[in-house]
């Protein structure tokens, strides 16, 4: 479908006339916003109405809710573990063993998401033994769907699409969708309905970009390569630029060097002084929420069993997000050694209870959370993840989680993170999955907190730092209108107003010709 190209400008002056902006991702729009905002302060206003730009994804969301009725969004994590559910009951039937139960959901869900985005059904003469399980598999899928009254992600699209063929949707007068460089079919027959039904002015847009060429510098390792893009970041910033990205296709892979390496460079004294770090500058990056400090201590504090390791032990008695950490931090560590000298390898809770309140050193408010413990771990039984979710929130509370110290601004996030969206997602298998076991409960718990990617909302940051799928160089992005000395080249879809100045590749693994 044909694309047109806009100024930043005609964009926004199309918000401001009420047009509907619907972006590719929640970055994309939460951007625009931004620049709304900056252009009516601009031009003097002292309150605006609130433009719609929103995600494609949030704007369908919107649809389904407005629907009423019976059917609910059946969120990505909930389809996932329906998948392997339907999987693994069609494996115990058939006597097909899978060595990979959750990476064979994940595909057949791909692949679903690939059928509903081209409307396509599959032929059901001359399959393949995979492709007639997987029609298998993606009949009972469906028919779970029906009967749950669910509506999962890869349908939202088909149920937009559908009422606004009905005309039960309320429309803009014109509707612009941006940054969509991989038009579906389905998407394409959106706008086109739009257009029709309702007379809307439905198009596709990007964003007119200033043109360029490209440089490409040669580096000896991933190490190297990081580092030449905070070194190009750190002489930009010291010239004063206010707008910089590194676009990193293989993000996980980099993301350790990163955070490393960027600080570092960047400005050591933060190295020192997390605070500084702060003030100075902040890296745009993501990170499972499962290896964050609160909610990784959450999930320590969950774990099943009687008995501990020293490990294990050490971890409870010197975290910050227990009751009493503060006030029994002296003690705890003086408990933690007094266990190391008994040199065993593993404790009773019941042990861990007595030695905390042992004299001369007592922690009597540990010893209630070795108690608490116990008796929790004790009370073994099978029940909903819902209940599950529940029954974890409530022995967190008693165990003063997250903490006595105020939290910070990233803490609080992740807090509010574990209330409004793992909690619940672990609650929202209850029409899915039978009674599980606290360990079931716990492992799908952390499957959620690994899966949820947090990033702490705050300022704009001068310094983005952000990935894109694939895998191939990483590309350094100036503002636009700041010519540098090196060649630029325009990249789809990284930054609505930012192009590339430079780019690295890591010559540890083997490189494409051209």
């Amino acid at each position: 479908m044909k694309t047109t190209c806009l100024t930043r400008d005609t964009i926004l002056e199309a918000a401001q006339e009420g047009a509907l902006l619907l972006t590719v991702n929640k970055r994309l729009a939460r951007q625009l916003r931004q620049a709304f905002d900056q252009r009516m302060n601009q031009e003097g206003h002292l309150a605006w109405r609130t433009p719609q730009i929103l995600s494609l994804n949030v704007w369908l969301r919107q649809i389904l809710v407005s629907l009423g009725g019976d059917s609910q969004l059946l969120g990505r994590f909930a389809a996932l573990h329906l998948w392997e559910n339907v999987i693994e009951e069609d494996a115990t039937e058939t006597g097909n063993d899978l060595l990979h139960l959750s990476k064979t959901a994940l595909q057949a869900a791909e692949a679903h998401q690939l059928l509903q985005d081209y409307g396509l059904e599959i032929e059901t003469s001359h399959l393949t033994a995979d492709q007639e399980a997987f029609c298998r598999w993606r009949q009972a899928y469906q028919q779970r769907c029906r009967d749950g009254h669910w509506v999962d992600e890869a349908g939202l699209l088909g149920l937009a699409l559908r009422e606004v063929v009905q005309k039960r949707v309320s429309v803009a007068a014109s509707t612009l969708f941006i940054g969509f460089d991989d038009i579906s079919p389905q998407l394409a027959v959106l706008a086109g309905e739009l257009a029709a039904r309702y007379g809307c002015d439905a198009r596709f847009v990007t964003v007119e970009g200033t043109p360029g060429c490209s440089a490409l510098l040669a580096c000896q390792d991933r190490a190297t390569e990081v580092r030449a893009a905070a070194l190009w970041a750190r002489d930009l910033l010291a010239s004063g630029e206010t707008n910089i990205g590194v676009v990193v296709p293989d993000l996980p892979r980099y993301q350790s060097l990163i955070k490393r390496i960027f600080p570092a460079e960047i400005d050591p004294r933060a190295r020192l002084n997390p605070a500084l770090e702060e003030e100075s500058f902040t890296l745009s990056l993501g990170e499972r929420a499962s290896d964050m400090g609160l909610v990784f201590a959450a999930l320590k504090v969950l774990e099943p069993g009687l008995r501990l390791s020293m490990d294990e032990a050490s971890f409870l008695l010197r975290t910050p997000y227990l009751k009493g950490s503060q006030q029994e931090v002296t003690t705890r560590s003086r408990c933690e050694l007094g266990l190391r000298f008994l040199r065993k390898k593993t404790f009773s809770l019941s042990r861990l209870e007595d030695v905390s309140r042992k004299q001369p050193f007592p922690c009597p408010q540990m010893g209630d959370i070795w108690k608490s413990l116990r008796e929790f771990r004790s009370g073994q039984r099978r029940q909903l993840p819902g209940a599950w979710a529940s029954t974890f929130s409530r022995l967190l509370v008693d165990l003063g989680w997250p903490g006595e110290r105020a939290l910070n601004s990233q803490d609080y996030q992740l807090y509010k993170a574990w209330q409004e969206k793992i909690l619940p997602q672990l609650a929202s298998l209850d029409g899915i999955s039978p009674p599980v076991s606290h360990g079931m409960a716990l492992s799908l718990l952390r499957r959620i907190a690994s899966e949820t990617v947090f990033q702490p909302e705050g300022p704009q940051s001068p310094l983005q730092i952000m990935g894109l799928p694939g895998r191939g160089l990483i590309l350094f992005c100036p503002p636009p209108g700041k010519p540098l000395t090196k060649c630029l080249i325009p990249v789809a879809n990284v930054n609505w107003n930012t192009r590339i100045v430079s780019a690295s590749v890591c010559l540890d693994r083997p490189q494409t010709s051209g």
